[in-house]
């Protein structure tokens, strides 16, 4: 039987990274020798001596793993991650979905101080070492309500005055969308999610008069040059640190300068961009930094690129989610985490670079632009895009 040591889920979830990377026993302030977790690693609950922890199905057990290691890492990296956000802290219903036609018939209640406002809530008798704090069961009431809304298989939904963030549970084949905790995927998941549980009081990315809804891809412009622009962007982000490079403020600026000229051709690309790239993009930054300090393998996102028909959809909307991240890191570096602050505000990471470092402009702005599309070779991103046959302009 694995002995967990609460010093140990107390410094980092060192404890349940090793159960779900190998079966050796944890020991306190210890790293995990063994290969980082990836997505697709499965969950193994660990052995403990409660009655009550081993009564429950493998799936319950492991939804409680995944949260055991995600509070552990908040609680010793939070600020580094995202200063206040605290999912260890935020109020959670977790219903379970069983299948079928069935309804959840149950919830746990994670970090809800007037449990009782969720419904008939009973107590479960964790082990400590989980270092969850209360959780408790729920049958009826508020919160299995919640779960039957239409945020019930995740989402965020107001309870009692209180923002809480339902996940519910079961498995892949339940329900289309429904999160499994078999594997670590999971957790990315869980912090992405409740980070935007976390932002709901923040203003949105301001959208033109008459736009009411969140701009949809299949309305983006149909517009080779600005499509391998894009990509030219793409690329001066995503310039590796380990070779000779321009320091961070220096990626910034050129990507700042191309998208200054893809704003010139088009206009109505940067609300059709923005509201991805600051509310996804912002919440890719906090998952991606948990993953690195929880312990966790980073995704192979390089095949996220469709080259084919569904380009447009990659930059309409999926590109927002890497583009936010990589200018919230690059941020990071150039000016300090003091950027986070005027997130709440609905700007994106890119346009709080462009107010921090300013935008490259006349000569220079043409200059930055040409160096770039000399060192990753524009013509070949252009020839990229029109064999993908947007149908493009």
């Amino acid at each position: 039987m694995s002995r967990i040591d609460r010093r140990t889920v107390l410094r980092g979830g060192a404890a349940v990274a090793l159960w779900a990377a190998t079966s050796t026993t944890p020991v306190a302030g210890r790293a995990s020798a063994t290969a980082p977790i990836g997505p697709g690693t499965p969950v193994a609950p660990p052995e403990l001596d409660s009655p009550t922890w081993n009564a429950l199905p493998l799936l319950d057990r492991q939804v409680l793993t995944v949260l055991s290691q995600v509070f552990a890492t908040f609680r010793a990296h939070a600020r580094t991650i995202w200063g206040d956000y605290r999912p260890d802290r935020t109020q959670l219903v977790l219903p379970h979905w069983p299948g079928g036609e069935e309804l959840p018939g149950y919830a746990y209640v994670v970090n809800a101080r007037r449990p009782g406002s969720l419904g008939d809530a009973r107590p479960v008798d964790l082990p400590g070492a989980l270092g969850l704090g209360a959780v408790h069961r729920i049958t009826r009431g508020a919160g299995m309500d919640a779960a039957l809304s239409p945020n019930g298989t995740i989402g965020t939904v107001d309870i009692a005055g209180v923002p809480t963030l339902v996940v519910g549970f079961g498995t892949s084949e339940v329900i289309r969308g429904l999160l499994d905790f078999g594997t670590w995927l999971a957790a990315r998941v869980l912090v992405h999610e409740a980070f935007h549980a976390y932002g709901s009081t923040w203003a949105p990315y301001p959208l033109p008069d008459g736009q009411t809804t969140q701009p949809s891809p299949a309305d983006y412009p149909r517009d080779a040059e600005n499509a391998a622009l894009a990509l030219l962007e793409d690329a001066v982000l995503a310039l590796p640190s380990d070779r000779p490079a321009p320091s961070a403020a220096g990626k910034l600026r050129g990507y700042l300068a191309i998208r200054a000229v893809r704003w010139d051709r088009l206009p109505e690309v940067a609300w059709r961009e923005g509201p991805y790239q600051s509310g996804e993009g912002t919440a890719r930054f906090v998952e991606d930094r948990y993953v690195r300090l929880g312990g966790h393998q980073l995704a192979d996102r390089s095949t996220d690129l469709t080259t084919g028909p569904a380009l447009l959809a990659w930059i309409g909307r999926r590109r927002g989610y890497p583009v936010g991240a990589s200018c919230g890191e690059l941020l990071e570096s150039a000016v300090g985490p003091w950027w986070r602050t005027r997130a709440p505000s609905g700007r994106t990471p890119g346009d709080i670079a462009a107010e921090v470092l300013g935008v490259p402009t006349g000569e220079d702005r043409d200059r930055v632009v040409a160096e770039a599309k000399q060192a990753f070779d524009y013509a070949g991103l252009l020839d990229l895009v029109r064999r993908a046959d947007l149908p493009h302009a």
